[in-house]
């Protein structure tokens, strides 16, 4: 592909550079940018900071001494291959250049930052990012602050994220939600029909994230486990739990089954499908507060009545209609389980109600819009 784009390049054709960790792989850079790429008259070169194989290396390796010994090796490697990214783009110069994230993770060496403003110099640039990443450790001050002032147009899902840029940087954020459209041509009313025959006697629920999250689970697992009993008991249903994440998720519950299945966007979507329930519990702090809440996106757009916990972006996603916003509280989980699990009627008003809210406020075709607009594409 690069070959071919260079001779492309050399007869003066513009392009547009994205910076991702890993564009297959990575969440983030998927969905927040790279699934549009293809409905953009536009030809990019996307610089991914590591291999597929390598990304899930760091992505699936648990914390230990050995995980960080494998990390530094691995910033070896990201510094080399994004020395080689710049390079290419100060020969060939991108006509504009998106940052997903950060381009050198945590920490950037003097000469790095100095290539960087040289790249940067002349070029519009568009940093995204949807997570609270200065908290997480994710990126330098030194970098941040080269990507405040040279980008034209900073991106961010919420105005908590946006409070987390300079004051005198702010009028360059754009807020715009993460958002998914493999459900988009689903068709949900034989999808509903199958989800109420298995309402009958099994109610599923699903969390769907990468394994760096997994521990929010473990909030309200035992809620969940006191729900299965509660449904049991007064149902006769079984309730499971489906967990989608790169690494399976493992706890011992009485009467709540998990199954597990690894993560890929149509397992996902799969999983999603076959769901009555889609959940997002989080601990309250830094980097929560700054989560955009795509977990409740993604099962608004598969028609899922949602329940969160009342942190951060996810007030903005549940309403009254299409789930329950939540405290750490055993007995509003437990009831609000419960009540999505025994009234077929209910639980049919709150699918169509998160069908609804996705097509007015999450829906991929606004987001599609906003990047032609940004990009100056018809």
């Amino acid at each position: 592909m690069t070959n071919i784009l260079e001779k492309e390049f050399k007869k003066g054709n513009s392009y547009i550079s994205i910076y991702t960790r890993n564009s297959v792989d990575g969440p983030s850079d998927y969905y927040r940018v790279i699934q549009y790429t293809s409905q953009l008259n536009r030809k990019f070169v996307i610089h991914d900071a590591l291999s597929r194989k390598l990304f899930q290396l760091n992505l699936n390796l648990k914390a230990s001494l050995l995980k960080k010994l494998v990390q530094v090796w691995l910033y070896v490697v990201i510094c080399i291959r994004r020395t080689g990214s710049i390079v290419y783009d100060l020969i060939y110069k991108p006509e504009i250049i998106i940052v997903q994230r950060e381009i050198f993770p945590r920490w950037i060496p003097c000469i790095f930052s100095v290539l960087e403003e040289l790249l940067f110099r002349g070029k519009k640039i568009i940093w995204d990012f949807d997570d609270e990443i200065s908290a997480a450790g994710e990126i330098s001050k030194r970098e941040k602050q080269i990507l405040e002032i040279n980008s034209s147009n900073i991106i961010v899902t919420s105005g908590y994220l946006k409070k987390t840029i300079s004051y005198n940087q702010r009028y360059k954020v754009d807020l715009l939600p993460t958002t998914d459209h493999i459900m988009d041509d689903v068709p949900f009313d034989l999808i509903n029909q199958k989800r109420l025959r298995q309402y009958k006697s099994v109610v599923r629920i699903v969390w769907v994230g990468t394994s760096s999250n997994l521990y929010n689970i473990n909030r309200v697992i035992d809620y969940i486990d006191q729900a299965a009993k509660v449904i049991f008991d007064k149902q006769r249903k079984q309730l499971i739990l489906t967990v989608v994440s790169n690494i399976p998720y493992k706890k011992d519950t009485k009467y709540l089954k998990i199954c597990n299945r690894e993560w890929s966007r149509e397992n996902a979507a799969d999983a999603m499908l076959e769901a009555h329930i889609g959940i997002m519990p989080l601990v309250s702090n830094r980097i929560t507060l700054g989560k955009g809440g795509f977990k409740l996106i993604q099962y608004l757009s598969a028609g899922l009545p949602i329940i969160g916990s009342d942190v951060g972006y996810n007030r903005k996603i549940i309403n009254s209609k299409n789930g329950f916003i939540l405290s750490d509280d055993m007995t509003a989980w437990v009831k609000a389980i419960v009540q999505l699990s025994s009234d077929e009627k209910r639980w049919l008003e709150y699918s169509k109600d998160s069908l609804e809210a996705y097509n007015r406020d999450f829906n991929y075709e606004q987001n599609l819009l906003y990047w032609k607009n940004l990009l100056r594409l018809k």
